[in-house]
Protein backbone atom coordinates (compact mmCIF):
# COMPACT_ATOMS: atom_id res chain seq x y z
CA UNK A 1 0.00 0.00 0.00
CA UNK A 2 3.04 2.77 0.82
CA UNK A 3 4.15 2.66 -2.94
CA UNK A 4 0.94 2.99 -4.27
CA UNK A 5 0.32 5.72 -1.26
CA UNK A 6 3.44 7.59 -2.54
CA UNK A 7 1.67 8.58 -5.82
CA UNK A 8 -0.32 10.71 -4.43
CA UNK A 9 2.50 13.57 -3.56
CA UNK A 10 2.27 15.49 -6.72
CA UNK A 11 5.30 16.89 -8.73
CA UNK A 12 3.47 20.35 -8.29
CA UNK A 13 4.82 22.55 -5.35
CA UNK A 14 3.22 22.96 -2.45
CA UNK A 15 1.05 26.19 -1.63
CA UNK A 16 3.58 27.74 0.83
CA UNK A 17 -0.06 29.07 2.41
CA UNK A 18 0.32 29.62 6.47
CA UNK A 19 -2.70 28.38 8.07
CA UNK A 20 -2.72 28.02 11.95
CA UNK A 21 -3.79 24.50 13.95
CA UNK A 22 -6.61 24.28 15.20
CA UNK A 23 -5.41 23.03 18.06
CA UNK A 24 -2.13 24.33 19.40
CA UNK A 25 1.08 22.20 18.94
CA UNK A 26 3.38 24.36 21.34
CA UNK A 27 5.39 22.14 23.35
CA UNK A 28 4.77 24.12 26.03
CA UNK A 29 1.21 24.71 25.73
CA UNK A 30 1.97 28.37 25.23
CA UNK A 31 -1.47 28.75 22.92
CA UNK A 32 -2.87 32.28 21.51
CA UNK A 33 -0.54 35.10 21.41
CA UNK A 34 -1.75 37.24 24.51
CA UNK A 35 -2.39 40.88 24.27
CA UNK A 36 0.60 42.41 26.49
CA UNK A 37 -0.93 43.33 29.63
CA UNK A 38 -0.04 47.37 29.62
CA UNK A 39 -2.34 49.89 28.03
CA UNK A 40 0.68 51.12 25.69
CA UNK A 41 0.18 50.04 22.21
CA UNK A 42 3.66 48.11 20.82
CA UNK A 43 4.41 48.62 16.72
CA UNK A 44 6.09 45.97 15.43
CA UNK A 45 8.26 47.01 12.59
CA UNK A 46 9.09 43.62 10.73
CA UNK A 47 11.38 42.26 8.21
CA UNK A 48 10.78 38.79 6.33
CA UNK A 49 13.72 36.75 4.55
CA UNK A 50 13.95 33.39 3.25
CA UNK A 51 17.44 32.42 3.85
CA UNK A 52 17.60 28.71 2.94
CA UNK A 53 19.53 27.06 1.34
CA UNK A 54 17.12 25.26 -0.83
CA UNK A 55 13.99 27.10 -1.48
CA UNK A 56 12.52 24.64 -3.90
CA UNK A 57 12.66 21.65 -1.94
CA UNK A 58 11.13 20.96 1.65
CA UNK A 59 12.44 17.63 2.14
CA UNK A 60 11.75 14.25 0.62
CA UNK A 61 9.42 11.04 0.78
CA UNK A 62 11.35 7.57 0.91
CA UNK A 63 9.67 4.25 0.45
CA UNK A 64 11.58 1.18 0.87
CA UNK A 65 10.91 -2.49 1.35
CA UNK A 66 9.79 -3.48 5.18
CA UNK A 67 12.71 -5.31 6.19
CA UNK A 68 15.77 -4.54 7.59
CA UNK A 69 18.46 -2.54 5.06
CA UNK A 70 15.84 -3.05 2.42
CA UNK A 71 15.86 -1.01 -1.00
CA UNK A 72 14.37 2.35 -1.59
CA UNK A 73 11.59 1.40 -4.13
CA UNK A 74 11.24 5.08 -4.75
CA UNK A 75 12.24 8.57 -3.52
CA UNK A 76 10.53 11.37 -4.65
CA UNK A 77 11.14 15.47 -3.17
CA UNK A 78 9.02 17.40 -2.04
CA UNK A 79 8.83 20.10 -3.67
CA UNK A 80 8.10 24.15 -2.41
CA UNK A 81 7.38 27.94 -3.72
CA UNK A 82 8.58 30.97 -2.26
CA UNK A 83 8.87 30.71 1.26
CA UNK A 84 8.34 34.54 2.13
CA UNK A 85 4.36 34.63 1.74
CA UNK A 86 4.42 31.73 3.98
CA UNK A 87 6.44 32.92 6.56
CA UNK A 88 4.26 36.30 6.91
CA UNK A 89 1.37 34.87 7.07
CA UNK A 90 2.74 33.20 10.33
CA UNK A 91 4.05 36.14 11.44
CA UNK A 92 1.08 38.44 10.56
CA UNK A 93 -1.05 35.95 13.65
CA UNK A 94 1.57 38.13 15.77
CA UNK A 95 -1.59 40.97 15.17
CA UNK A 96 -3.81 41.74 18.69
CA UNK A 97 -5.56 44.31 19.80
CA UNK A 98 -2.31 46.10 21.64
CA UNK A 99 0.13 44.94 18.98
CA UNK A 100 0.40 46.38 15.21
CA UNK A 101 2.19 44.60 12.75
CA UNK A 102 3.62 46.53 9.40
CA UNK A 103 6.62 45.03 7.48
CA UNK A 104 8.95 48.13 7.09
CA UNK A 105 7.40 50.20 8.44
CA UNK A 106 7.74 52.77 11.15
CA UNK A 107 5.20 54.32 12.88
CA UNK A 108 5.58 57.82 13.56
CA UNK A 109 3.39 58.21 16.98
CA UNK A 110 5.56 58.96 20.07
CA UNK A 111 3.38 57.01 22.39
CA UNK A 112 3.50 53.96 20.43
CA UNK A 113 6.24 51.39 21.45
CA UNK A 114 8.86 50.76 19.11
CA UNK A 115 10.15 47.34 18.32
CA UNK A 116 11.51 46.25 15.39
CA UNK A 117 12.07 42.88 14.40
CA UNK A 118 13.39 40.41 11.65
CA UNK A 119 12.52 36.88 10.83
CA UNK A 120 14.50 34.69 9.38
CA UNK A 121 13.17 31.01 7.64
CA UNK A 122 16.44 29.28 8.14
CA UNK A 123 14.91 25.79 7.71
CA UNK A 124 11.59 24.08 6.95
CA UNK A 125 11.62 20.64 6.22
CA UNK A 126 9.40 17.46 6.01
CA UNK A 127 9.43 13.36 5.77
CA UNK A 128 7.23 10.49 6.07
CA UNK A 129 7.90 9.24 10.07
CA UNK A 130 6.75 5.13 10.00
CA UNK A 131 2.53 5.87 9.28
CA UNK A 132 3.16 9.47 9.75
CA UNK A 133 4.16 12.40 8.80
CA UNK A 134 6.97 14.42 10.52
CA UNK A 135 8.64 18.30 10.28
CA UNK A 136 10.85 21.13 11.80
CA UNK A 137 10.73 24.59 11.13
CA UNK A 138 13.88 27.01 12.12
CA UNK A 139 13.53 30.55 12.59
CA UNK A 140 16.02 33.09 13.30
CA UNK A 141 14.80 36.78 15.16
CA UNK A 142 16.86 39.46 15.60
CA UNK A 143 15.15 41.82 17.98
CA UNK A 144 15.67 45.52 18.09
CA UNK A 145 14.57 46.92 21.01
CA UNK A 146 15.32 49.69 23.80
CA UNK A 147 17.05 47.65 26.11
CA UNK A 148 19.21 46.17 23.15
CA UNK A 149 19.27 43.66 20.02
CA UNK A 150 18.64 40.40 20.99
CA UNK A 151 19.21 37.32 18.71
CA UNK A 152 16.96 34.01 19.02
CA UNK A 153 16.26 30.54 17.32
CA UNK A 154 12.83 29.12 17.60
CA UNK A 155 12.66 25.12 16.42
CA UNK A 156 9.26 24.14 16.10
CA UNK A 157 8.44 20.58 15.17
CA UNK A 158 5.09 19.06 14.01
CA UNK A 159 3.45 15.29 13.50
CA UNK A 160 0.51 14.75 11.73
CA UNK A 161 -0.90 10.81 10.32
CA UNK A 162 -0.14 10.16 6.69
CA UNK A 163 -3.23 9.19 5.42
CA UNK A 164 -2.86 9.79 1.64
CA UNK A 165 0.65 11.08 1.61
CA UNK A 166 -0.79 14.02 -0.05
CA UNK A 167 0.50 17.92 -0.66
CA UNK A 168 -1.65 19.33 1.64
CA UNK A 169 -1.12 16.55 4.14
CA UNK A 170 2.74 17.49 3.83
CA UNK A 171 1.48 21.46 3.97
CA UNK A 172 -0.12 20.89 7.19
CA UNK A 173 3.00 19.68 8.66
CA UNK A 174 4.54 22.03 7.96
CA UNK A 175 1.87 24.28 9.17
CA UNK A 176 2.28 22.69 12.61
CA UNK A 177 5.73 23.01 12.82
CA UNK A 178 5.96 26.90 11.70
CA UNK A 179 2.96 27.75 14.31
CA UNK A 180 5.13 25.60 17.32
CA UNK A 181 7.95 27.78 16.41
CA UNK A 182 5.78 31.00 16.03
CA UNK A 183 4.04 30.25 19.79
CA UNK A 184 7.95 30.68 21.25
CA UNK A 185 8.62 33.71 19.06
CA UNK A 186 5.17 35.13 20.23
CA UNK A 187 5.94 35.19 23.59
CA UNK A 188 9.22 36.65 23.44
CA UNK A 189 7.16 39.48 21.69
CA UNK A 190 5.05 40.05 24.25
CA UNK A 191 7.47 40.17 26.57
CA UNK A 192 9.98 42.82 25.08
CA UNK A 193 6.25 44.95 24.47
CA UNK A 194 5.78 45.04 27.85
CA UNK A 195 9.36 46.33 28.59
CA UNK A 196 10.57 42.96 30.18
CA UNK A 197 13.88 41.23 29.38
CA UNK A 198 14.08 37.63 28.12
CA UNK A 199 14.71 34.81 29.59
CA UNK A 200 18.07 33.59 28.94
CA UNK A 201 17.94 31.46 25.63
CA UNK A 202 18.92 27.47 25.89
CA UNK A 203 22.47 26.95 25.26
Amino acid sequence: MLPLASHALSEEPLDMIYEAPYVSVSRDAVGAVASPSTGKPCALSLQLKDIRPSKTTLGATIFMLPQVGGTPLMVQSIRGGDGLPWLRGAVRTLQTQRISVAESAIAQESSTAQLGLEVQLQLAHAWPEGMNLASTVVLVAQYRAAAGDVKRSYVGQGMKANWANGNGEYMGVLNAAMADAMAALAQDVVSLCEGRALAAALP
